[in-house]
Formats: structure tokens, sequence, C-alpha cells
């Protein structure tokens, strides 16, 4: 809950779009995962509830916004392999029922929305998130790529402009009549392009990854609400004139170079899936320390999957606030990490101290063996009048 005190977040919830539908399903989901941490197989009706939360949060997310399906697939995942004991000495594979039959009932909830949502993308968008995909990511990741994505070679004077990107419109855009012709072809083409080439696809959702820094989309308009229609406040600029829009190479570039630590976003993700892979591992996973690796480790997936998304999907354009979603996952899993971190270290200065205590316990009690063994050697008074003798039993006078 704590990234949800950032105004990058909760100003969106005024929005009409999808972003705070999708929001609340991440929130959500995040929530389930931390109840599912504090509780046992045999706490069935907590675990029950947990596992719903996680599989309905999953449904609202991917319904809300298509490229949110990476958080119905992590929902999915931790509801397949959370074990539920449905009665008290049940044996272990009937305690497996529970969250298949959650993975079934909402993959069927969300059949229907994402057909439909496929359908529209299919007949509205798929002509210029095609085109995006080939010449703001493909063309600039892999020079020399035209051919092998079905365009000329001159389209490689284009790579970095985005569709939007022209101020002539749709009917002046180049080469857009040949992604139009089969959008579906050219995106195939496109993504067979960056699977031949892993370092361009890797450092791509790393451009994703990095543009969760920019989650207060600062170039969108934000105005007071003024009880009637208005026209858009002027002064920030639009998403082709920004970098965060990602409409051109050269602005994009600039934009992403003004980050202080644009490596941040990246670490946390491969920290928290090393970190929940580790855990995963391990023969003891109980305590809050495990329960803050498992939330770090669900929200680095979720984050690395919408990154993915948002770049495969519409390319570089707009990928800040594509990527908005997963800016809020690096968040919790930076501030479970941390959680975690703060716990491993307490815990490890109360075993140092606790195993000082002990030394210094067992030096005492070695100390004082030693003194006496040195008094019955020397004979020294033991007090009522008695010696200890070196050689016999103690005598009295």
């Amino acid at each position: 809950m704590l990234p949800l005190a950032d105004p990058d977040f909760t100003r969106f919830f005024l929005s009409t779009y999808a972003e705070p539908a999708g929001l609340l399903g991440a929130v959500m989901l995040l929530c389930g995962v931390a109840a599912l941490t504090e509780t046992r197989v045999g706490d069935r009706a907590a675990r029950v509830i947990a596992v719903a939360l996680v599989g309905g949060d999953g449904v609202l997310a991917v319904t809300a916004k298509l490229a949110y399906a990476p958080v119905l697939l992590v929902a999915l995942v931790v509801c397949a392999s959370t074990p539920v004991a449905l009665r008290y000495g049940a044996g272990r594979w009937s305690s497996r029922v529970t969250g298949p039959v959650v993975v079934v009932v909402a993959m069927l909830a969300a059949a229907g929305p994402i057909i439909a949502a496929v359908n529209y993308q299919a007949r509205v968008t798929a002509g210029f998130n095609s085109y995006n995909l080939a010449f703001t990511t493909v063309l600039t990741e892999v020079p020399g790529s035209a051919e092998a994505l079905g365009l000329p070679p001159t389209a490689a004077a284009c790579a970095g402009r985005s569709f939007f990107a022209y101020p002539s419109g749709p009917t002046g855009v180049p080469f857009a009549d040949i992604v139009a012709a089969d959008p579906r072809a050219a995106r195939s083409a496109a993504l067979r392009v960056l699977a031949s080439h892993p370092a361009a696809l890797l450092h791509a959702v790393g451009v994703g990854l990095q543009a969760t820094e920019g989650s207060d989309l600062s170039y969108l308009p934000s105005v007071p609400y003024a009880g009637q229609p208005r026209p858009v406040a002027t002064g920030r600029p639009l998403p082709v004139q920004a970098g965060e829009g990602g409409a051109d190479a050269p602005l994009l570039r600039a934009w992403l170079d003004t980050m202080r630590a644009p490596w941040l976003p990246s670490a946390l993700v491969f920290a928290g899936l090393v970190a929940g892979a580790v855990n995963a591992l391990r023969r003891r996973r109980g305590g809050l320390t495990s329960g803050a690796v498992r939330v770090a480790a669900v929200a680095a997936a979720a984050a690395l999957g919408l990154a993915a998304v948002a770049v495969l999907g519409d390319g570089y354009f707009e990928i800040a606030k594509h990527a908005w979603l997963a800016a809020y996952a690096v968040d919790v899993a930076a501030y479970s990490l941390l959680t975690a971190g703060v716990m491993t270290v307490a815990r490890l200065k109360g075993v140092r101290s606790a195993s000082n205590r002990a030394a210094e316990q067992r030096a005492t009690t070695s100390r004082g063996r030693t003194r006496s063994s040195v008094a019955v050697v020397t004979g020294e008074p033991i007090g009522n009048g008695g010696t200890r003798s070196p050689v016999g039993p103690v005598t009295h006078t």
C-alpha cells in the first residue's frame, strides 16, 4: 500500500480510462498474495478467500486493459501453486484442488472480454500498433532489419519515428500502407526479428522498465475541473513532443539520459525474481521475511511482464504511460525487498547477540570450574574450618 501514497498513482483514480481499474486489480492481487504468505495450508477459510481475491483481481486487471494480461498470468500461477486443505486430515492431493478450480473459473470469466479486446484491436489499432513496433523499436534496436520486416531498405531512414510523429496525419506516414496491408504479418515479422536478436529484445524490455521512472507522466495535461468542458491547458508538451511519449527516438533517448539511476528498475526486478527463487528452494519458508520476499517476487514478475507487453505491443510510443502499472509493481517490489532486508539484518543481529551471550555464559562457567580445580589441587580453605586436600577428603579442625 505504500506506493499509493505517491500521487503518480492516486491521481489516476480520477481517470475515465482503464488505468484505475487495472491499478485496483494489481493492488488487491498483491494484498491477496500478502494474505497467502501469512496463512497455512490448514487455514481453509482465509486461504480460500485470499485465492479467490488473487484470481478475481487478475480478471479485473485484464478486463480493464488487454495490456494488463501479465497481471492475470501472475494471478493464475499464484492460485495454481497455492495449497488449501479442504478438510482436516485430508491428503496432500486434495489440498491442490482449490487453486486449479479458481484458475479455471478465472480463465472462463476472462475469456470473453479478452476475445472481444483482441478483435477490437485487430479492427481499430492493429495498423499503427504494428507500425510503432517496427519503426520505433525494431529498426532502432536491430539496424538493417528493414528487409526482414518486409519493408524496403529506405525505411531505415524513418527508424525511431512513430505513426503519430508525422503532422501530415495517417495519409502522409511513410510506409504505413505496407504495414496496413497486413498488420498481423508485420507484427509477426517484427517479433521474429527480436526473437532472433535476444540482446536487442533484452535491451528493449530494459527500456520499458527504465521508463517506469517516468510514472508521473508529466506530459499529460492535468488541469482543475471547472464544471464544464474547457480546452486543454497549454504549457505542457504533447505526447509526440515529449521524450516520455516515445514518438521520436532522439527525444526518447534525451529523456532516458536524464535519469540518475536508469539501471535501478531492472535491478529491482532482477533482485525480486532471484530472491523469490532462492526463497522457494528453502525448506523453511515461514515468517514475515519470507512473506515479504514472496510479495517482492510476484510484483517483480508482474512488472517484467507489463514492461515486456508495453514494448512488444506498441513499441516505444508512449512507453511511460504504457509501463505505468509496471512502475507501481516495481515500487512494491522495492518496498518488499527493503522490508525483507531490514528484517533479515535484525534477525542476524539477534542471532549474533544470542550467540555472544551464550559464549559469555560458557566462558563464565569454564572460569568457575577452573577456580574449583585449582582450589582442590592447592588445598585452599573452603570455609567452616575445613580445607581442601590435594590427595584426600576434606578435614576439619
